[in-house]
């Protein structure tokens, strides 16, 4: 039986709190990340989460202080199920990771397959392209992510336009300039004649 208390280098009777401080420490200490990768170390930082796993919860830590005392008195160090579980536990958290990795990628793999480009010159393109666009038409997901400061930015970039093209319809040198290329177009005049 692993005796977790020696693994995280803390005594029998410590606290979560020193527990919780000793596993902090013990991470950093051996973590691959920070300190290189190396095949030792890997199998450390497996023990080590181990060891928190099963003291950092209560009924845990009380069923494993139960048997460690057994064992202890009877001098059996044999592996117990904590580890065999925790093992387990692991194994199947990552069997669903990449069940669900999977998942994704052949659902991204069918939507890209399903995307129609539309053909220019025939009867079915302005079809396509609706179908399109209302296949990926905002969802309220995307829209809750809009930040304000985006909806200002797009607000004031409106009045600058609008403000600016004032000013030129208004400046002598340039309103005919104005009229010609902006009010005098078919579009316009097509507005008016539904208007008038």
């Amino acid at each position: 039986m692993k005796n977790y208390y020696k693994i995280l280098e803390v005594d029998e009777s410590a606290s979560k709190e020193v527990i919780d401080k000793a596993y902090k420490v013990l991470v950093k200490k051996y973590h691959p990340d920070l300190t290189g990768k190396n095949y030792n170390r890997d199998e450390k930082i497996k023990e080590i989460n181990e060891a928190y796993n099963v003291l950092s919860n209560s009924f845990l830590k009380e069923q494993y202080d139960k048997e460690l005392y057994a064992n202890t008195q009877n001098n059996q160090f044999q592996e117990h199920d904590y580890s065999r579980l925790y093992r387990e536990k692991e194994k199947l958290k990552y069997q669903l990771e990449q069940e669900k990795h999977k998942k994704t990628n052949t659902k991204k793999s069918q939507d890209n397959n399903e995307e129609e480009t539309p053909q220019v010159g025939t009867g079915n393109s302005i079809l396509s392209i609706f179908k399109t666009l209302f296949k990926h038409r905002p969802t309220m997901e995307t829209i809750k992510n809009i930040k304000r400061i985006d909806i200002i930015a797009l607000i004031l970039t409106i009045i600058v336009v609008l403000l600016i093209g004032t000013i030129l319809y208004f400046l002598p040198f340039t309103h005919d300039w104005m009229v010609r290329n902006f009010i005098d177009t078919p579009l316009v005049n097509w507005i008016k004649g539904i208007f008038n």
